[in-house]
This record gives structure tokens, C-alpha cells and sequence, in this order.
């Protein structure tokens, strides 16, 4: 039986994230912010059992994440 952790999406700490890596990283793009935003999310879980903004993730053929991709 698995169970599924429901995270609350932050907006505003999406956007400031989003800045904060497009600043850093030579010619942003949106693959390449998502690219650097997966890792670091994913060492967010390890480290601290959640996801920076509260995101969720979809497999796709990217891996988005899936409120940010709206923005």
C-alpha cells in the first residue's frame, strides 16, 4: 500500500526561485532553470522531506514541475 504526500504549492517562493537560478546560470531557459530546479528539489526531498516550493512532478518528457509550468 503506498501513500501519496500532498505538498502545498508557494507561488511566490516559485517565482523567487525561478529568478534566483535564471540569475545564476549562463543563458537561462526555461529547460535549463527546470533542469538546475529538478536537482534541486530532488536534494530538497532527500535532505529535508519536501520540495523547495511545494511543487508536484509529472513524468512527462520533460520533468516539469507541474504549477510552475503554469506560470
Amino acid at each position: 500500500m503506498s501513500t501519496q504526500i500532498r505538498f502545498q504549492f508557494d507561488r511566490e517562493k516559485a517565482i523567487e526561485a525561478i529568478l534566483y537560478i535564471a540569475n545564476r546560470i549562463p543563458d537561462p531557459t526555461f529547460h535549463s532553470i527546470s533542469k538546475v530546479f529538478y536537482s534541486a528539489d530532488k536534494i530538497s526531498l532527500e535532505r529535508y522531506g519536501r520540495f523547495i516550493c511545494g511543487d508536484e512532478y509529472y513524468a512527462l518528457i520533460l520533468a516539469l514541475p507541474h504549477h510552475m509550468f503554469m506560470i
